[in-house]
């Protein structure tokens, strides 16, 4: 499965792009996160950062940069266990990349 970007504001910040919107979750949650593109933000060729702004429920989202991966951790600060059904997780972000 994969991740459901929307998209409520783009632009540039000097040499920077930023992408603001929110991402939502499937309802197959694989162990180690789910994999992010430069790409699926609209970036040509990395991702600087990802900040997630705020996140609905429980369940509470980071950005692991090594590995460009979205993570979902539970309510007792676990990550969310394979193939978990966290399709209710959606976490505004706001990323740069180039």
């Amino acid at each position: 499965m994969a991740l459901t970007f929307t998209e409520a504001h783009k632009g540039v910040q000097g040499a920077v792009r930023v992408w603001e919107g929110t991402v939502t979750f499937d309802s197959s949650y694989p162990t180690g996160g789910e994999a992010v593109a430069a790409a699926d933000f609209g970036f040509n060729t990395e991702i600087l950062t990802v900040l997630p702004v705020s996140d609905t429920g429980a369940e509470v989202t980071a950005w692991d940069s090594a590995n460009s991966k979205v993570l979902v951790y539970t309510a007792d600060g676990t990550q969310a266990s394979n193939a978990s059904d966290q399709s209710a997780v959606t976490a505004t972000v706001r990323a740069t990349g180039r």
